[in-house]
Order: structure tokens, then sequence, then C-alpha cells
């Protein structure tokens, strides 16, 4: 219950080249405060995709979360949640 899932597909700027990119993780909409802020590698080979486990989190908390590019693209809000504590 304390881990969410986030998965991505970024366009690359130049085909056949990699991409850096940027997850954000927050708790309100706005992205006022950041709950996470990682830099993964979007490589050619897995079709620009990427994914990452943020783990450390509240059960039953609700996130939302977006992906920077290195030119300062923003993707569209995504929103995930942590399972609740188990009984």
């Amino acid at each position: 219950p304390d881990a969410v899932m986030v998965w991505a597909k970024a366009e690359p700027m130049l085909a056949g080249q990699d991409e850096h990119i940027i997850v954000q993780l927050s708790r309100d909409e706005t992205f006022h405060t950041l709950t996470v802020e990682h830099e993964v590698l979007a490589r050619v080979e897995s079709d620009h995709s990427v994914r990452l486990r943020i783990n450390g989190l509240p059960p039953d908390t609700t996130y939302y979360f977006r992906c920077v590019a290195c030119d300062g693209a923003v993707s569209r809000t995504g929103r995930t949640w942590t399972a609740p504590a188990p009984d």
C-alpha cells in the first residue's frame, strides 16, 4: 500500500534518439508542492516507454503525476492512488 507505478511514453525530439524526461508526483493538481521529481531515460529500445515505481508513500492517498520533457513540454496530468492500509 506504500507505492505507485507510473507508466509514460515520451515523444522524442529527434527520431532514433533516447529522451530524458522528468516524472513529477504531487498530492495536488497544481503541482505546487512535489512529492517526487525523478529523471528517467526513455530509450529507443523500449519505444520511448518508461515506468517508475515510487515507494514510501502513505496508504490510501491520491496523487497526480505528469512528465516534463527536456524542452519544457508538459504532459497531461494523470491520477493514481496508493492502496488502503491492510486491516
